[in-house]
């Protein structure tokens, strides 16, 4: 059985903002302090990309309490229906 996260009934994006905080955590590491500018770079980018990637997932893919994160955005306008045009000068 597939276990769901508590909070992604409220929030649909809470994967992306977890694997977000471990990216900072990661940062922070004293480990870390003695990698080359490079590598931190290569850090980020590899993990910035798995962050872009989660929220791209937790975007379309519906949630257990059937919520969507789409469903949650206001509606798009619709542009309003075009009246014919009417030359006046004739």
């Amino acid at each position: 059985m597939t276990k769901y996260n508590k909070g992604a009934a409220t929030d649909p994006f809470i994967s992306t903002r977890e694997r977000f905080e471990k990216l900072l955590l990661k940062l922070k590491d004293k480990e870390n302090e003695k990698l080359e500018h490079s590598e931190l770079e290569n850090l980020i980018d590899k993990e910035g990309r798995e962050i872009l990637r989660q929220a791209l997932q937790d975007l379309t893919n519906p949630l257990p309490v059937t919520i969507d994160a789409r469903t949650t955005r206001p509606p798009s306008r619709r542009p309003a229906p075009r009246r014919p045009v009417v030359n006046k000068f004739q």
